[in-house]
């Protein structure tokens, strides 16, 4: 079911869906298309907007926000500091992974010590990060 719904002046007299009294021309009102499956034809209403609006505050009332559950994975539970701290060091250790792909890319013969000391320094950070929040699954 599809529902278009718009604000618009009234151009000829129409009867209220809600309170069955008429609109008037040159009033506001809403005007609600629905396209349903089931009909061969869509289905039009008219309402005034004061209507309306009591139809919605009364559904919104009947029917109350609930958050629903976002998808993906949950937030770590670590105060903002923790946060600040671990995004610092997975930035750095991201830094680190990218340029030793570059360096083997380039010249995997020459930069092998080079790789082997950033490596070292990729290690030391892994073990920082497991002391806030713990190491992504991916690197599992």
């Amino acid at each position: 079911m599809l529902a278009q719904v718009w604000v618009a002046w009234c151009k000829k007299k129409s009867i209220c869906k809600t309170c069955n009294e008429l609109i008037l021309s040159g009033l506001p009102m809403v005007y609600v298309r629905i396209r349903d499956t089931n009909r061969p034809y869509p289905y039009t209403m008219r309402k005034h907007l004061h209507c309306w609006l009591a139809d919605a505050i009364d559904w919104l009332e009947k029917n109350p926000y609930t958050r629903v559950n976002s998808p993906g994975r949950k937030r770590l539970q670590l105060s903002d500091e923790d946060r600040k701290i671990r995004l610092k060091l997975l930035r750095r250790r991201a830094l680190l992974v990218f340029r030793q792909r570059v360096l083997a890319y380039n010249n995997p013969k020459l930069a092998a010590d080079k790789i082997g000391k950033m490596q070292e320094k990729v290690d030391i950070i892994v073990k920082d990060i497991c002391k806030v929040g713990g190491v992504p699954k991916s690197w599992k």
